[in-house]
């Protein structure tokens, strides 16, 4: 089967503020500096996704994206089918890393198949619901900070699940468990240490908060300290969710079988379709439950994590990470996603259903305008 060739790729970087600075264990972040990639077909069609650089995880920055992009990845889809993402996988076998600018480009190419095919991608990924769940990321704020945060997030959306980042400040995290259960008993609450915490203070944590009904515990100590990781997860009453630790699927399968995790974050700006698919399948096999997070996506991205999340069972039981948009001073799409009642619907739309507001490309775009198109 054929579907359209590849002509070319680009990619336009561009930064847009955010209303408040999010601030975690391993960084902070004060704008969205991310990049749009297209990829156009021999018949027109652009495919459209965003690749999201984050040098404290991956080692890319907005710079080493597009140039990987402009000088290997375009080159090697060249007149390649929309449906041969396996053969642009094998034809990249001896390129190193660069995983969002490789996720990227698969994920424009998938967004260009559904509009080529007219059938959006949610239902050739699987179609299983009409609209995903929706979890906030709230900031590393002052208590009454990020109280405030859920109230409006409950109020102006009905978003009733919450991930809090933690492991700065022992102590203040877990007076903030305490205070967000009250406000919130019919949360789904889960925290995020992004690595913070040691093994010891993990499980002081943990010990410290199990009255206040944690969903689960997400990086809660440094991967790189095993034996530590797997005596948190041997003693955790909650699932341990691993994300910067399982970037891959061979990561994913290592960190799960040796019961160093037992969730698994799948990001679709990292690992596309093909390896994210990989992932899911893998937790259903062995029992691991999955979610969809955020790589703090904007619209783009946002609607390409809804479609992923909704479209299979497993994904769709959890809540996905889908607000961090609602933290952007702005954003690229003519429609951006609306989220009510705590849930965003899939758009019915060819490919992943939505399109480049071209005035605000042109506002947030940070090179010369016409240097990449």
């Amino acid at each position: 089967m054929t579907t359209s060739k590849i002509s070319s790729i680009d990619v336009i970087p561009f930064r847009i503020p955010l209303k408040h600075e999010v601030k975690f264990a391993t960084g902070r972040l004060t704008h969205a500096e991310h990049l749009l990639v297209r990829v156009r077909t021999a018949d027109g069609v652009v495919g459209l996704a965003e690749a999201i650089p984050r040098p404290m995880i991956y080692g890319e920055t907005t710079v080493s994206i597009a140039h990987v992009i402009d000088t290997m990845i375009a080159p090697a889809a060249q007149s390649l089918d929309l449906l041969g993402t396996e053969e642009l996988g094998h034809r990249l076998r001896h390129l190193a890393g660069n995983p969002t600018a490789r996720g990227a480009v698969e994920l424009a190419m998938f967004d260009a198949l559904g509009k080529t095919l007219g059938v959006p991608c949610h239902e050739l990924l699987g179609g299983y619901a009409p609209q995903a769940r929706v979890t906030a990321i709230l900031g590393a704020g002052t208590i009454d900070e990020v109280v405030a945060e859920t109230a409006a997030l409950r109020a102006d959306h009905g978003i009733t699940s919450y991930k809090v980042k933690v492991g700065l400040d022992l102590d203040r995290d877990v007076r903030l468990m305490a205070t967000l259960r009250e406000e919130h008993p019919d949360a789904l609450i889960y925290v995020d240490a992004n690595h913070g915490y040691s093994a010891a203070d993990a499980m002081t944590f943990l010990e410290s908060t199990k009255d206040h009904r944690l969903a689960w515990i997400e990086e809660p100590c440094p991967a790189e300290d095993v034996l530590g990781r797997a005596d948190v997860v041997a003693k955790s009453t909650v699932p341990v969710l691993g994300d910067e630790s399982c970037t891959t699927p061979r990561e994913v399968a290592t960190e799960v079988l040796a019961r160093r995790c037992t969730m698994i974050s799948i990001k679709l700006a990292r690992t596309g379709i093909r390896a994210s698919t990989r992932i899911r399948e893998f937790c259903a096999a062995v029992g691991a439950q999955a979610i969809v997070g955020s790589q703090g996506d904007s619209a783009i991205g946002t609607y390409t994590s809804a479609a992923f999340a909704a479209a299979n069972p497993v994904t769709a039981q959890h809540p996905a990470e889908l607000a961090y948009l609602l933290n952007l001073d702005g954003d690229l799409v003519t429609t951006p996603p609306e989220i009510r009642d705590g849930v965003l619907r899939i758009p019915a739309e060819p490919g992943f259903g939505f399109d480049i507001d071209e005035a605000a490309l042109a506002r947030f775009r940070t090179d010369r305008p016409g240097e990449r198109s």
